[in-house]
């Protein structure tokens, strides 16, 4: 944001930041509570482990956490890292965006691309799914960025979005169900399909192929990391969520660059 003025910039960096801190809070709630089925949208928070409500000193992103030294005030029982890495990732996330994108529509697309694969993250390591509703509200998203910057006429612009969609998830669903049927077992679940779909929506096709392939690449170093086995199941959408956001910030130049050596 090179015409902003250095004061103005550091406003906009440290209100994305905090906004980030709050999404990833709300976004980590979201999770836990669809993975007990429960709304997100009704009753107040509470302590995981006696029950207690919540009151508003103890919700604060980052720092409720640090000043209670991760721990229930009312109890003294410990509370997971997972809710402070959560909202430092996310916030890191958010500004990480806008340094990329600056102020652009761009920036405001993949903020929300960013919440979709935060909440989808935490879905799956919480309860091990993918809410259909992230996938179709993603979807919804996409097809509105694609009708207020078309590509040519608008009917071409939402084909190109759906068709971006498909292209790696479609061809990826065809294989995992024949390898399936002939191996006799399950090699991918479904939900990491759709995930790649909404993912692609948001990306050229040749970028989509680039993230499956960052994302084998983070989920077998994520394996290996969690020390699982070939036939242990184990949260692929972080790896998915976490290749996206690579090749959001850096992977059109990536791309321009291994196109430069032919």
């Amino acid at each position: 944001m090179p015409t902003l003025s250095p004061a103005l910039t550091a406003y906009l960096y440290t209100l994305t930041a905090v906004l980030g801190l709050v999404m990833g809070s709300f976004l980590n709630c979201f999770a836990y509570r669809y993975a007990k089925g429960e709304s997100v949208l009704k009753g107040r928070s509470c302590c995981a482990l006696c029950g207690h409500t919540l009151s508003a000193p103890d919700l604060i992103p980052v720092f409720s956490w640090l000043l209670l030294r991760g721990k229930c005030r009312y109890c003294g029982g410990k509370f997971s890292p997972r809710y402070l890495l959560a909202e430092v990732l996310c916030a890191l996330a958010y500004v990480s965006v806008l340094w990329r994108f600056g102020l652009t529509l761009d920036t405001l697309k993949y903020l929300v691309l960013a919440s979709l694969l935060f909440a989808a993250s935490f879905a799956d390591l919480h309860g091990g799914l993918i809410p259909d509703r992230l996938i179709l509200i993603g979807l919804a998203f996409a097809l509105v960025f694609a009708c207020i910057s078309p590509e040519g006429p608008v009917w071409l612009s939402l084909l190109k979005t759906l068709g971006n969609g498909l292209s790696v998830s479609l061809p990826l669903l065809v294989i995992v169900l024949v390898f399936d049927r002939v191996m006799k077992t399950d090699s991918m679940g479904g939900g990491d399909i759709k995930l790649l779909f909404l993912i692609g929506l948001y990306f050229h096709w040749a970028l989509n192929l680039l993230i499956l392939i960052l994302a084998c690449v983070v989920g077998l170093a994520w394996a290996m990391l969690l020390r699982r086995g070939r036939k242990d199941a184990f949260a692929f959408a972080p790896a998915v969520s976490a290749a996206a956001w690579l090749v959001m910030l850096w992977g059109q130049a990536a791309l321009n660059w291994y196109l430069s050596l032919f």
